[in-house]
């Protein structure tokens, strides 16, 4: 193997500033694998943001990947929306699952209101990660779902798809509602630690191209995501 001519901070401001790096940067999601290799136990990786830190720090020296610690879950949007979810236990779970969905009908989508970013779900969790990324020097990353990923964590998936076929407007009440709390969100992350050290991460496994047309994500998801992404891009 060729010797790095970079460290990993270098390769990942390369990267981020679209330059050449010395090889592709290795950047893991294995937030639970990390709190096993220390000796941790797995819902430590999201219960304990001083404990998921370290031992992401640990393990990103013992097996030198490139990416530093970084706080963030599938279901995102489920707690945040004031529904349940509970830690992972056993040997087969490896993130927060759901428990109950805020919105399970029609007339649940009336009683949503936007969270408040300083205390729903596990903000206040991830804030607390973010202030240890800062102290440390690491990169401040800010993980959530994407409207309609946030939208199908706020009811179960099968009926966000069910309404999209016979109650779109359903579907964009609640895509609105994803989508103002995203920018909030970001938002608040860029008055605490600046505009420019705050690294989105806006995921939307829900908008796959194995459930749902072409046409769909033009209508339902793009100009969601075009809005929050310039929206975003706006303040840096």
């Amino acid at each position: 193997m060729k010797p790095d001519r970079m460290t990993s901070r270098e390769r990942i401001d390369a990267l981020l500033a679209g330059r050449t790096t010395d090889h592709v940067p290795l950047y893991p999601f294995m937030l639970g694998f990390c709190t096993k290799n220390v000796g941790y136990p797995l819902a430590t990786a999201y219960s304990d943001p001083q404990k998921s830190f370290a031992a992401q720090l640990w393990t990103q020296e013992q097996y030198g990947f490139d990416w530093g610690p970084i706080y963030g879950y599938a279901s995102y949007g489920t707690w945040e929306f004031g529904g349940q979810v509970k830690m992972p236990e056993g040997g087969y779970e490896q993130a927060p699952s759901h428990v109950s969905f805020p919105v399970q009908t029609e007339e649940d989508i009336d009683r949503l209101s936007l969270p408040d970013v300083k205390t729903a779900g596990f903000l206040p969790l991830a804030m607390e990660f973010s202030r240890l990324q800062a102290e440390h020097g690491t990169a401040i990353t800010l993980v959530l779902g994407s409207s309609f990923t946030i939208a199908g964590n706020m009811c179960p998936v099968e009926i966000l798809y069910r309404w999209m076929l016979r109650k779109p407007e359903l579907v964009h009440r609640l895509l609105r509602l994803a989508t103002d709390h995203i920018i909030d969100t970001v938002k608040y992350w860029a008055d605490i630690f600046g505009a420019k050290q705050v690294i989105s991460q806006i995921w939307e496994p829900l908008a796959n191209n194995d459930v749902i047309s072409p046409k769909q994500f033009e209508h339902f998801i793009l100009p969601y995501l075009q809005e929050s992404s310039t929206s975003i891009l706006e303040w840096v």
